[in-house]
């Protein structure tokens, strides 16, 4: 466990930090609990905890980390990304990884109405994909997939049907 494992991106975020009310909005909507610190040893059933990944997969030198406390990694390296005035900036960090990862559970919630947050984290986890720079470093190993997401939710909610997950959603970086 190194340093990564003292603080934590999670579900949700902290109430009562101003400019934060839509992600409120979805941290209820979703129904994730917020957790302090990814050290934190009980590992609740509605947390999720992310580190960041560089766009070839490394696990970024700034991350999170931690094999029983961080669940999976997100993209948090070189994020292109909106600035005020109007322009754009790439950046790093959580900040860039936590987009990612609230907009891959709420697409889920969206497709699935009737997930539970515990259904949408499982489905989170068991779909991520495996990435040899997270190998021993996060509960998963793995990187978060949006598109699997979508299908192990499918399966989880209708186990014993051929029902696909939903198709006319466009998913943007997806291989």
């Amino acid at each position: 466990p190194g340093a990564a494992e003292s603080s934590c991106p999670c579900l949700p975020l902290p109430r009562g930090r101003s400019g934060l009310q839509s992600l409120n909005a979805l941290q209820q909507f979703v129904g994730l609990d917020y957790a302090r610190h990814a050290g934190h040893r009980l590992h609740q059933l509605r947390r999720l905890t992310w580190g960041q990944i560089t766009s070839s997969g490394s696990l970024a030198s700034y991350s999170n980390y931690g094999a029983t406390s961080v669940d999976l990694g997100a993209p948090g390296s070189g994020v292109y990304s909106t600035v005020p005035g109007g322009g754009y900036a790439t950046y790093n960090g959580t900040s860039m990884a936590t987009p990612h990862v609230t907009g891959a559970a709420a697409l889920l919630k969206s497709a699935f109405p009737n997930a539970t947050a515990a259904q949408v984290k499982q489905a989170l986890l068991q779909s991520a994909a495996p990435t040899g720079s997270l190998s021993g470093k996060t509960v998963t190993g793995g990187r978060l997939d949006i598109a699997a997401a979508l299908d192990q939710l499918g399966l989880l909610l209708q186990p014993n049907t051929d029902t696909p997950a939903p198709t006319n959603l466009t998913l943007w970086g997806t291989a």
